[in-house]
């Protein structure tokens, strides 16, 4: 047989597309629909103007409306309250919009830092002796507020953050329109964080509408951190009973989204233990996401090992161990800005996860497209907090939720996904040029597979079966130098069961006998086998081109 064709290659157009075009367009698909909806959902009905806001002719009553738009913004200077009246707003020198960040303000003489503090002030036009209510967001910069001269939150801004803890602030605060002119003041402290601003809406109801304002997402963030904890022992359970460890991996994923979902949004893990320190939530918030991420990156690199190379997974778990140790020994202002690694990490993980999960969905396979929704909805709710903590949408963490859906679907999802076939493909012996296409002629699998191409009927198919599953098997022995224990532990396509202490591949068993393959074989594991040998290191080039040969017949 001639050298050359071991470095004669072609590519494989399916495979290009499926896994390399497909899930791109997937991801940016992914995108679009998060911008769209938050688009149509969480996009402010009305905004402030050049630092004024008329709400005058707004019902104000079932709904919040977000206190959006323009806000007078003075840059490195603390306006006395006193001082705060129209003229201020009205001859401010620039105008910051919210929710934002003052990064991404061009001010007309000043250079802005991300570290620094600002005054913001808004005039709000209401309806006339009339109680209002305002809802304040978990503002991760530190501040304080006044609403019309009267102080309501009293940050200490002079402390030092090493000796300043945070404070319960209030989340809601009440106050009368008296003549219909409200001003609210803040005092904006970034010394601490990646970005200075406000990147979640202030939010405004009439007061005796405040008990049809509960804060709902603290329930449903409760919700999710009892429905990830109790995937994550049943998923335990699971793992022992069945001796699949890798699901080990999986139930430590769940269990630190379980303390993502807590320490998030409402934060309500933190009000639950008194947690107060700001730099402690912040290293627990960071901390469970970095910590979740090598589990999730290793279960799925041993699950399903044909799509995840080892390498891949462990160099993961390194990095992320690495964002980790930074957590635990710098500040916020610094360990902040290492989330965009993690953000890189997650879309190659989630480029190459959909290219797996769409080469088999193509293929009809059923469980697979269960596994396939469950993970859309994870990268759309990563998709939603990537471009929600880079300020580009106004949203929520979802990344918890989607981590949900996706252990749902995993744990339903008995299969396996198996690579079907390479991007790159070496040419098999008859498209070399100057080879013998006469020696497949001799090939033990072709009397079987002209009968099976010919026939098209049932018992060629199952003669066909057993013989490739042997000759597939003798090729696993011989040239890779492994056993049947092996195939099936490593593949994870059959069963291995103790049988008095014996590991017995009973189900496996069946598929190398004629009178012994099942009435009603399962034709699609026997193709993800085929497959699944013939894509090892070692197999020959010949007999690999047998195999994917017979297990797409399988497949059609």
């Amino acid at each position: 047989m001639p050298n050359a064709f071991q470095l004669q290659l072609k590519l494989n157009p399916a495979q290009v597309f499926i896994r390399v075009i497909l899930p791109a367009a997937l991801l940016g698909l992914c995108v679009a629909t998060v911008l769209l909806v938050n688009a149509m959902f969480n996009q402010p009905a009305m905004y402030a103007d050049h630092g004024e806001f008329d709400l005058r002719e707004w019902p104000l009553e079932t709904e919040l409306v977000a206190l959006a738009g323009e806000w007078a913004f003075y840059w490195n200077e603390y306006i006395d309250a006193k001082e705060a009246h129209d003229s201020l707003i009205q001859n401010a020198p620039v105008y910051m919009s919210l929710p934002g960040v003052w990064n991404q303000i061009k001010h007309p003489s000043k250079q802005l830092t991300v570290l620094g503090q600002a005054s913001l002030l808004l005039k709000l036009r209401l309806q006339a002796d009339t109680d209002y209510l305002l809802r304040i967001p978990t503002l991760t910069n530190r501040y304080r507020l006044w609403i019309s001269h009267v102080l309501k939150v009293n940050d200490p801004l002079e402390q030092p953050l090493a000796i300043h803890n945070d404070t319960t602030k209030p989340r809601y605060i009440s106050f009368n329109s008296n003549q219909g002119e409200v001003i609210i003041l803040i005092h904006l402290l970034n010394d601490r964080h990646r970005a200075g601003g406000i990147w979640e809406p202030l939010e405004l109801t009439k007061a005796s509408y405040r008990s049809e304002i509960i804060p709902w997402g603290r329930y449903w963030d409760v919700f999710t951190a009892f429905m990830l904890s109790l995937a994550a022992i049943t998923i335990v359970y699971r793992a022992i009973k069945e001796q699949r460890w890798s699901y080990l991996n999986l139930a430590l994923f769940a269990a630190l989204m379980s303390l993502r979902a807590g320490t998030v949004n409402e934060r309500v893990f933190f009000s639950l233990f008194g947690i107060q320190d700001w730099e402690l939530q912040q290293m627990f918030e960071h901390g469970s996401l970095y910590a979740s991420f090598p589990f999730f990156a290793l279960y799925l690199g041993h699950r399903f090992p044909s799509y995840f190379p080892p390498i891949l997974h462990w160099v993961t778990a390194a990095v992320m161990g690495v964002l980790l140790l930074l957590v635990f020994i710098t500040p916020p202002s610094v360990f902040s800005h290492t989330t965009s690694i993690l953000k890189l990490v997650a879309i190659i993980y989630a480029y190459l996860w959909i290219g797996a999960l769409v080469e088999h969905v193509r293929r009809q396979d059923r469980a697979a497209l269960l596994l396939f929704v469950g993970s859309m909805l994870f990268v759309l709710a990563t998709v939603n907090d990537v471009l929600y903590t880079s300020n580009l949408i106004n949203s929520t963490n979802a990344t918890h939720v989607g981590a949900l859906a996706f252990l749902m679907a995993a744990f339903f999802f008995r299969g396996e996904l198996v690579k079907q076939g390479a991007l790159w493909e070496r040419l098999t012996e008859s498209e070399v040029p100057g080879t013998n296409t006469d020696q497949t002629a001799n090939h033990p699998l072709k009397p079987y597979f002209d009968t099976a191409l010919t026939d098209k009927d049932e018992p060629s198919l199952r003669a066909l079966a057993v013989a490739s599953m042997n000759h597939a098997l003798d090729l696993w022995t011989e040239q890779l130098g492994k056993n049947k224990l092996d195939l099936a532990e490593q593949s994870g396509l059959w069963r291995v069961t103790n049988d008095a202490g014996t590991l017995k591949t009973r189900t496996l068993d069946k598929y190398l006998k004629l009178d012994l393959l099942p009435k009603n074989p399962r034709y699609k594991t026997v193709s993800k086998t085929l497959t699944y040998i013939a894509m090892q290191e070692g197999v020959e080039v010949e007999e690999r081109a047998w195999l994917l040969r017979i297990a797409n017949i399988y497949q059609l």
